[in-house]
This record gives structure tokens, C-alpha cells and sequence, in this order.
């Protein structure tokens, strides 16, 4: 008679999903490589306190927005998006507002590593470090309104990154030491911050994706179809978990309190065990008196013996 929690939407396996920004790491460049780099790159040099490196900085967004360099440490780091270089091949311009397959990011990064000479090197030994994987999701809804009714993924909070003017991307928790992180923002919105032409006809457009960091997958892995399709498996499965928060409404016909909906919320959104818990250890946290918890533990004991749950209506904010 309660849910858990309302889904916002469901991604199912028919939508496109696919990498956007990689970057790839490759050590001890040997003089070989680094010639046969070049000859396809445009690579200047750089000094910068006695040390030498050479990058395509000055060209990259001419070539399809890939940003090479190979530091005085003979360390090589390839990154960019691989979907704004497809569309830039397709189109001449690097935008990445539409969407791909997991096979087209897949020859995109083929076509990358011969389009910049890296052909020439072991994918064993290419290191793919950090990626991005998501969706563009035209919706009939503003991003904002569904920012605002994300509460949590897989009981992980979401929470407005301050980075970003508008409220206009929530994010899970971010810190040092995560290695992956979800976030959902305006599409739209950040198009038009970066002065960038938004597509035609679409109103509202919400980017959902999971960022990857800090890996160390050999580029040969990274690109076997059973480990795009292990990380297409998982981001469908979060983006699936993804909770909003639930108003609830009283309709029955006695009165009742702001304390009472409060708890109704508490149940429709996360159920009556993690209430249970919620309160009792409020109560040994000192932050209810006995008196407060006894209110809590009848109103939960009423929920069914008296069968509350038909006087209380949830409902999710963005429908």
C-alpha cells in the first residue's frame, strides 16, 4: 500500500548512450613513436622551466577538438571528446547535443587513434584514465523542475553543484575519493553559457552521465564489446534508481499535523523499516525526548492497524 520511491523516468536499453570525454595515458613514448605522432599531429614545442613538451594546443580545434601532448617525461595524454569528434567529422563542428551508439563511440576512438598517428602504439599499453558516459534526454519538463525532484541514487543524496550558476547540475558526492560519480544538468543551459548553438526545436534537454576516474583499464579492454556493453548494463541500471522527492497531501477527513506528513513522506519515499531506524536513532542521538519518539512509533503503528496510508496521497513534484 506505500512505494519506496517514485522513479523520474525510465532509461531503457532502446536509448542511445555513449562516451563523450576520454583521456588516455601512455608512458615511456619511445623516439619511433614520437616521430610517427608528429608526423600526423601537429605538435609545437614548449618550454616551460627548462622543461620540454610538445602539444597540438594551437590546432586542436581545428582537427577535431583533441587536445595531444607528450611531456618532458616522454609521458603521452590524449583528450577530448569522442562524441563531439564524430559530429565533427560528420559535420565540421564540435558539438555533442545529439546522441550516439556505444559501437559508434567505439570506431570513434578507432578513427581517433589513426586520425592523430597513435596507431603505432600497443592499445595494452595506452591507459584509459578518465571517461564519461551518459545520454541527452529531450523531455517535456524544464531540467530545472527535475533537478529539482532528485533526492538520491541508491540512498546516495544529490545535491546542487555550487560550481554552476542556475542550479543547473546536481551531482552525488564528488570528493577525492570517489572514482565514479552520477550527475544530471541543463543541456541547454550550458550550450548556451558556452555560446554554442543549441539544436532546433528542442525546449528542454537533460544530460544524464556517469563520470569515471582515476582508472587504469589497458585501451584494448576498455574497447572489447563485453566491456561497453558491462558499463552500458550499468549506467541504464542507475540511471533506473534515480529518486525524486514525494510531496505527500492529507485527504482524509480528521486533521492532522505537519509532524504527520512529515512521517507519511518519510514512509512513501524510503519505507517504514529506514523510518523505524530514523527515529530511534534520533531519540539516542538526544535529538527527540522519549515523549517525541512514542508519537513517532504510534503514528508507524497506525499506519496499517488503522490504515492511515488511505488519508495521505504522494505524489512526485515533476508530474
Amino acid at each position: 500500500m506505500h512505494r519506496k520511491g517514485t522513479k523520474i523516468f525510465l532509461l531503457t536499453k532502446n536509448f542511445f548512450r555513449m562516451i563523450d570525454k576520454i583521456t588516455l595515458i601512455k608512458k615511456n613514448v619511445t623516439e619511433k613513436e614520437f616521430k610517427e605522432i608528429a608526423a600526423s599531429t601537429k605538435l609545437c614545442k614548449n618550454i616551460k622551466n627548462g622543461k620540454i613538451s610538445y602539444d597540438n594546443s594551437e590546432s586542436k580545434n581545428f582537427s577535431g577538438g583533441f587536445f595531444i601532448q607528450i611531456n618532458h617525461r616522454k609521458t603521452l595524454k590524449v583528450s577530448g571528446s569522442v562524441h563531439k569528434y564524430i559530429n565533427f567529422i560528420k559535420t565540421g563542428k564540435l558539438s555533442n547535443s545529439d546522441n550516439i551508439t556505444m559501437q559508434e563511440a567505439k570506431q570513434g576512438i578507432l578513427m581517433i587513434l589513426k586520425a592523430y598517428g597513435l596507431t603505432c602504439l600497443s592499445q595494452k599499453e595506452i591507459e584509459v584514465q578518465y571517461f564519461k558516459i551518459g545520454v541527452n534526454r529531450e523531455t517535456d519538463i524544464p531540467t530545472h523542475k527535475i533537478l529539482e525532484s532528485l533526492c538520491s541514487l541508491k540512498m546516495k543524496k544529490m545535491y546542487y553543484n555550487p560550481k554552476y550558476k542556475n542550479e543547473a547540475v546536481k551531482t552525488t558526492e564528488f570528493d577525492r575519493d570517489k572514482k565514479r560519480f552520477f550527475r544530471v544538468y541543463d543541456k541547454l543551459q550550458e550550450l548556451k553559457e558556452r555560446k554554442q548553438e543549441a539544436p532546433k526545436g528542442v525546449k528542454h534537454l537533460t544530460r544524464f552521465e556517469t563520470i569515471y576516474r582515476r582508472q587504469t583499464r589497458p585501451l584494448n579492454e576498455f574497447l572489447s564489446d563485453e566491456y561497453l556493453q558491462k558499463l552500458l548494463d550499468k549506467f541504464v541500471k542507475e540511471a533506473d534508481e534515480l529518486k525524486g522527492f514525494i510531496r505527500v497531501e492529507y485527504i482524509g477527513k480528521s486533521r492532522t499535523s505537519p509532524l504527520k506528513i512529515e512521517l507519511a513522506t518519510f514512509i512513501f519515499q524510503f519505507g517504514m523499516d529506514k523510518l523505524m531506524t530514523h527515529i530511534e536513532e534520533q531519540y539516542k542521538s538526544k535529538e527527540i525526548t522519549y515523549t517525541q519518539l512514542k508519537v513517532r512509533r504510534d503514528f508507524i503503528k497506525e499506519w496499517y492497524d488503522k490504515r492511515l496510508f488511505y488519508e495521505y496521497r504522494p505524489y512526485n513534484i515533476i508530474n
